[in-house]
């Protein structure tokens, strides 16, 4: 059993990438303003961005900055996934992040989506962002 840890800044860059490339699909799936896509893919290049600028720090502390930095924007999606970060944050401490656990990872980001239903994107989207997830986990 493999214990190494995952390079966040390199999955979260592969998952931004996934999201750019099914943005249109993504942005169909929103029933409410059709722009989850378009959010996805900034929030997730934030999250990129954020994990590399403290990429010396522990990935619950990448997290929590992560966080900080997404809850700025105004998009229901940014609070959503603001959250998420946040569940990983606290999922995280005193862990690192390897293949084995980043299941829990991806429960954690999604919980924040899914704890706002009302501002959520159909179950479509929630289809397609746990795909991109997946998608950076393999690289």
């Amino acid at each position: 059993m493999s214990t190494s840890e995952l390079d966040l800044t390199k999955m979260f860059s592969s998952v931004t990438d996934v999201l750019r490339e099914n943005k249109t699909s993504l942005n169909q799936a929103d029933d409410y303003n059709h722009n989850h896509g378009d959010n996805m893919v900034e929030i997730f290049k934030m999250i990129t961005q954020a994990v590399q600028e403290k990429q010396n720090a522990s990935p619950a502390e990448q997290f929590e900055y992560a966080s900080k930095l997404v809850q700025k924007e105004n998009s229901g999606s940014a609070k959503i996934y603001s959250q998420g970060l946040a569940n990983a944050a606290t999922q995280f401490r005193g862990k690192q992040v390897t293949p084995e656990n980043g299941l829990e990872l991806i429960t954690s980001l999604l919980g924040g989506a899914q704890q706002s239903q009302a501002q959520a994107p159909s179950g479509d989207a929630f289809g397609g962002l746990a795909e991109s997830l997946l998608a950076g986990f393999m690289g």
